[in-house]
């Protein structure tokens, strides 16, 4: 039985209320004992269920009694009816409320609804539509009659695509059922009340139909395995460029994904717990060269698993290989220039010599390496090596490089590198040694003392010394007349001047006496010239000279002498 109406709840204490009066037939006529009365307060929201109940007393034929909660002025309204009608009366609340009703309107169809499927506590999965069955009854008399359905958790439940919420059922005729199924789509996991609510044409109170049905806790749980589909590399690619291979997928479920393991020959290579459906997921693995086979395996957080399907991929890097490098052993440098310096190389490919494009080299002095930047001390670089041959697998590169004569002495090392068509470089090494360069340089070859008189001094000669090496070098001086060893410094036909009678100073305002004297023999010149580091100018000390013409070679003439300057380790 629908009849209650749905007040506004008082604030006031609810206090019993008797509520009196007649039920009279639709002719008049007092009701026989047994009509069922309701009487609801509208107000509080209570209501009270009676009937008619009256002693076999002519004049109290039709009266009914009944007490009801509620508040001094509340509106109550008192239902009565039969089987065929009903009547309905209002009054507001008072200490004792006389209500009469008279069953003076026919009763409408009352439909009575049934959800036969689901019952309650069913089960149902995710992401598989199922039908609500319902039952639907029109009880009293014939009408137009619709359902309507709905979720208490509409997170759970959605309609199927293209269903409708509420069906048409078109006329009934007394007692006559009608069958009717809505498709419903699970979408979560979860608990829900799915609930089917009747009405018919001509509308009006129902007191026999139960036009509301509800099937509880229909339950949806997750069986569903996600689907996983590989994006790239696509089926049976190729890759000659790289062993880590980065891996795409996606991955779509009814629910949040747990975890993606990534297969690679059925072993597990790589785990991503961070995945986001529907979009490209990105896994990373290093294979080695050959054919493999890759999947993508992914389980959701009901621990249900989907696998991908299974795709090849055929890893094939093989880049050039140095065969042969080959450099020149033992370079002596040339003084105050460049050298020319080659390396030769073969490299092969197992894709064929056509597949190498290009070669580099480097030659350096460790600990420098390959990729450092050029110094004319340490490193060389060449980008555009020739090449010398290309047959079979193997292809040929010379590479040459022109270095300064103070690039330091010791081990280097010659890297070549080829590259090919997939860009993959290959490199081989080889080592060599350059040799310690002691390289002096003057500036003046002849040095001309002028004419002097006996007994006189000579001006200042100036001479530059430069170190064209490549290691630092002190000098040594001395002098000869004509024969290596004679003591003299100039040989003067009948006379000479004797090596001490010349003198050399590293200052430019020094006299004959402060002046250092030659010796018969070899004498430190005090002074240490370093190597060259920059391209420019040689490291220099400038010396001044200075020649005594003793009293004995008055009216000699001309003459000659030889000084020898000498570079010497440090």
């Amino acid at each position: 039985m629908t009849v209650l109406l749905i007040p506004c709840s008082s604030s006031d204490p609810l206090i019993p209320f008797n509520v009196i009066g007649y039920i009279f037939d639709n002719g008049g006529t007092s009701a026989a004992n047994g009509i069922p009365i309701i009487i609801n307060d509208t107000t509080s929201g209570t209501f009270a269920l009676t009937q008619v109940y009256a002693p076999p007393i002519p004049q109290l034929a039709g009266a009914y009694s009944a007490t009801i909660n509620g508040t001094a002025g509340d509106t109550i309204i008192v239902y009565a009816w039969n089987s065929t009608n009903y009547g309905m009366s209002s009054k507001i609340l008072s200490d004792t409320t006389r209500v009469n009703v008279t069953l003076n309107l026919t009763r409408v169809p009352e439909p009575n609804v049934t959800i036969t499927t689901p019952v309650n506590d069913t089960t149902v999965g995710i992401g598989v539509p199922f039908n609500v069955s319902v039952n639907v009854t029109a009880l009293i008399n014939g009408g137009n009659c619709s359902i309507s359905i709905q979720f208490g958790n509409t997170s759970v439940f959605n309609l199927s695509t293209g269903e409708n919420i509420t069906h048409d059922l078109g006329e009934f005729t007394t007692n006559e059922t009608k069958t009717t199924l809505f498709s419903v789509m699970p979408v979560r996991v979860g608990s829900s009340s799915i609930t089917a609510n009747a009405s018919c044409t001509p509308f009006g109170p129902s007191f026999s139909a139960r036009t509301v049905h509800t099937a509880y806790n229909v339950t949806v749980v997750d069986n569903e395995t996600p689907m996983v589909t590989l994006v790239m590399p696509a089926d049976d690619a190729l890759n000659r460029t790289n062993h880590t291979i980065f891996f795409l997928y996606t991955v779509d479920d009814w629910s949040s994904i747990a975890n993606c393991t990534l297969y690679i020959d059925d072993n597990a290579s790589a785990n991503d717990s961070t995945v986001t459906k529907l979009q490209n997921q990105t896994l990373s693995a290093t294979l080695s060269n050959g054919d493999h086979e890759w999947l993508v395996s992914c389980a959701d957080i009901y621990g249900n698993i989907g696998n991908s399907s299974a795709w090849n991929i055929s890893i094939g890097v093989y880049p050039p290989v140095a065969e042969t490098v080959q450099v020149e052993q033992g370079i002596t440098l040339n003084a105050g220039t460049t050298r020319e310096v080659t390396c030769n190389a073969t490299f092969s490919s197992v894709y064929g010599a056509s597949y190498i494009l290009s070669a580099n080299a480097t030659i350096f002095a460790p600990p420098n390496r390959t990729f450092d930047p050029d110094n004319p001390n340490t490193h060389y670089s060449n980008n555009s090596c020739a090449t010398t041959f290309s047959a079979g697998n193997e292809t040929g590169f010379s590479c040459s490089f022109r270095v300064w004569s103070f690039a330091v002495n010791g081990t280097w090392r010659c890297n070549m590198t080829a590259v090919d068509n997939d860009t993959l470089q290959g490199a081989g090494v080889n080592n060599t040694t350059i040799n310690p360069l002691y390289a002096l340089n003057i500036t003046v070859t002849s040095m001309v003392f002028g004419s002097m008189q006996a007994n006189s001094y000579s001006g200042n000669v100036t001479q530059v010394l430069m170190n064209l090496g490549n290691r630092p070098i002190n000098i040594s001086v001395f002098a000869y007349g004509g024969t290596m060893g004679d003591g003299n410094a100039f040989s003067c036909g009948s006379s000479n001047i004797t090596a001490n009678n010349m003198r050399f100073s590293t200052v430019s305002t020094a006299n004959f006496t402060q002046k250092t004297p030659l010796l018969l023999t070899p004498r430190q010149m005090g002074f240490t010239i370093p190597k060259q580091t920059v391209v420019g100018p040689a490291p220099q000390n400038t010396t001044w000279w200075q020649l005594f013409a003793p009293l004995n070679i008055s009216d000699v003439g001309s003459c000659f002498g030889n000084i020898v300057f000498q570079a010497e380790p440090v």
